[in-house]
């Protein structure tokens, strides 16, 4: 079969008009014109034969050749080939005869086909196309120019032009015939173009060996320098490129590459391909000026090796990397999946992912430690200690707003992890876990409190002796009477609450036992405020041999007045009639000033606590007048504040005394005194008795 490039060549072969005889025929349209037959361009040359020659091939002149490989084929099997393919069609043009020159007239008969030797025998009867040209008269330009192609074909020479290696050189035939080239454009164009017919298929273009590009002349093989010298012997498939003519642009490339190999290796661009900026730096060249030494490059690239970005040569490394950190324990995860940023930063990357389309071979070893954390779900140390230190938090804690879900923000503080930390695995399922988990325990347990952010367990007070009922009461006052507190300040309040109910549940006094199983059994709290009275009272005592510190005894006061009060209006505690009178601080060290010395006392109480004291009494005198069913007039109780408070104002008060103690004590004297003055008025009128 011919290239497309040759069967245009042969399709546009001349076409001649001929006679019956074989004469030719004017052109179309002249006077003598009639009776034409149109014959096809691969016959064209049988009419440039002898006389003696036209009887012979009469009987190609009966039917039309379509196919061009079928004029190089014996003319019985071109004939039974085109009777039989009839629907093709053929491309037919009037024949014309070319002009010859004077000496290219057709030669005696003596010139038959059987002078020629044997190579042209063979050729002839090969490709009978060519028997037409056989018979020019000798030394004519056309018998010189098929002669010479006779003998190229024959010893494998046939000069080809460099531009399209199909076709002969008509430059290189004109200075060996010594005729001007144009020629091979008019009078001898036919020749060429069947001997190049026949030369495509003796000697197809595709076997042809490689012609040196770029001016490069093997043959004229100039002395090496010694880095091109190196480069021959360790790469010997760079030889082809170690001839290119001086001072050109592809020899200037070569001693580059050249020089790079003997020093220090190739010089590469990101891709592991040869840089080209720098070589175009260099020669100060434009980007796209390399595209035509293109091959130099590839081949300088398959021949060293080493064809592999600079990503990819750590591969290796990396590998042997993540196989330490996961040994180690410090392999970061995100999201189920190695940790690219910790990856990425180790090994100098640009974090990003389009890292990993770009280099498909990491992208493959990336998968596969993902796949293997996966599968062995493994976990750095780090995050194994913050799923455990989270666990533990997670037993109390910190609720949101909602008072239903946990507050992430806090557990991250907590844990000191970026907030959306909680959010991916491991964390988030842990978390979601026992959120749910919480839930369900708040919808199921009346025991637990969720008050500004946190849950408040209320089953202590069970297990103190409180009923549940109670405990039911209080959780449920204290969610209505803090929710829109402060974690930190409810967190104080229940503190201080629970450590009063506490003390009432576990000791023995008669009023706290009374207190216990009153409030326990649902008794009008109102009805129990003496003996709430008493048993604060005794909790006030109680925080000396708890804290030495009296700042610190102060502050728990302060807030079990503030609970107290809250939850007496609420109804949970009885009502405080009397509040809880700080402790006094004395520093015996401390020398007065001089306004303190001369201060003026008058009109002013001689002691501050007084107006306390005397209020404590007050209410206690009520509630025993109350008790006991007695009634007490204005007039009465007025002398009682009188002389109390003129008592009292006498009184040494001392640090951390007991209200009720210290009233006891003026009580106690003030009745010793009424005895004493009773027993001198008994014994004065016993005297008088005696005496008569």
């Amino acid at each position: 079969m011919f290239s497309d490039t040759e069967n245009k060549q042969l399709n546009t072969t001349r076409g001649t008009q001929i006679t019956g005889k074989g004469d030719p025929m004017p052109k179309k349209g002249s006077k003598s014109g009639r009776g034409t037959m149109l014959v096809d361009d691969g016959q064209l040359s049988l009419f440039e034969m002898a006389d003696a020659s036209l009887e012979e091939l009469s009987d190609h002149l009966e039917y039309v050749v379509s196919d061009p490989v079928t004029a190089f084929v014996k003319p019985d099997e071109a004939k039974k080939k085109c009777l039989t393919e009839d629907s093709a069609e053929t491309h037919r043009l009037p024949v014309a005869s070319p002009p010859l020159a004077p000496n290219d007239a057709f030669g005696h008969p003596h010139n038959d086909i059987n002078s020629v030797n044997a190579f042209c025998a063979g050729l002839i009867d090969r490709f009978p196309t060519l028997t037409g040209h056989q018979s020019y008269k000798p030394g004519s330009t056309k018998a010189r120019l098929v002669e010479m192609l006779n003998e190229c074909l024959e010893t494998n020479t046939t000069p080809r032009s460099t531009t399209d290696r199909r076709l002969i050189s008509r430059r290189e035939m004109a200075s060996r015939l010594c005729v001007n080239h144009t020629l091979f454009s008019s009078t001898l164009k036919d020749i060429l173009i069947d001997y190049e017919i026949v030369l495509e298929i003796i000697q197809p273009v595709a076997t042809l060996p490689e012609l040196p590009r770029f001016g490069a002349m093997p043959d004229q093989i100039r002395p090496l320098d010694e880095a091109s010298r190196q480069v021959v012997t360790r790469y010997p498939n760079l030889s082809k490129h170690q001839h290119y003519p001086e001072k050109s642009t592809a020899n200037e490339i070569v001693q580059i590459l050249n020089a790079q190999i003997v020093s220090s290796g190739l010089e590469r661009s990101r891709g592991g391909k040869i840089s080209r900026k720098l070589i175009t730096g260099r020669l100060g060249l434009s980007q796209t000026a390399l595209t035509m030494y293109a091959q130099i490059l590839e081949d300088y690239e398959n021949e060293v090796g080493g064809k592999e970005s600079v990503t990819e040569a750590k591969i290796p490394a990396i590998r042997q990397w993540l196989e330490q950190q996961i040994d180690q324990g410090t392999l970061l995860i995100r999201d189920g999946k190695v940790s690219r940023i910790q990856m990425f930063s180790e090994f100098g990357f640009a974090k990003t992912n389009t890292l990993l389309i770009r280099y498909p071979r990491l992208a493959e070893l990336i998968e596969e430690f993902d796949k293997r954390v996966a599968e062995t779900s493994y976990q750095p140390k780090e995050i194994v200690e913050k799923l455990r230190r989270l666990r533990e938090l997670l037993e109390e804690p910190p609720v949101g707003k909602d008072g239903q879900t946990f507050d992430r923000t806090e557990l991250s503080n907590l844990l000191d992890l970026p907030r959306d930390t909680l959010l991916r695995p491991p964390f988030v399922e842990v978390v979601a876990s026992e959120e749910l988990k919480f839930k369900e325990r708040l919808k199921s347990d009346p025991f637990l409190a969720s008050v500004g952010g946190r849950v408040f367990k209320c089953h202590p007070l069970i297990e103190l002796g409180w009923s549940a009922s109670f405990a039911t009461r209080f959780k449920e006052s204290f969610e209505r009477r803090y929710r829109k507190s402060t974690k930190d300040n409810a967190k104080v309040a229940f503190s201080a609450a629970t450590e009063l109910l506490s003390f009432i549940a576990t000791n023995k006094s008669a009023a706290c036992v009374a207190l216990l199983e009153g409030l326990s059994n649902g008794v009008n709290a109102r009805n129990l405020a003496k003996e709430f009275t008493l048993t604060t009272q005794a909790y006030r005592d109680s925080l000396v041999e708890r804290y030495d510190h009296i700042p610190s005894r102060n502050g728990k006061l302060t807030m079990t007045n503030s609970v107290i009060k809250i939850f007496s209006n609420d109804g949970i505690f009885p009502p405080h009639e009397l509040g809880l009178i700080a402790f006094r601080e004395d520093n015996p060290n401390h020398l007065r000033s001089v306004a303190e010395v001369t201060e003026t006392t008058r009109g002013k109480p001689k002691n501050p606590h007084v107006d306390d004291y005397l209020h404590f009494a007050t209410s206690m005198l009520k509630q025993a007048a109350e008790v006991r069913q007695i009634e007490i007039t204005g007039l009465d109780q007025g002398d009682f504040n009188r002389v109390l408070r003129a008592e009292l104002e006498n009184h040494e008060f001392k640090a951390a005394e007991n209200p009720a103690k210290v009233i006891l004590h003026v009580l106690t004297r003030r009745l010793d005194l009424i005895k004493t003055a009773a027993i001198k008025l008994l014994d004065k009128g016993r005297a008088l008795w005696d005496r008569g």
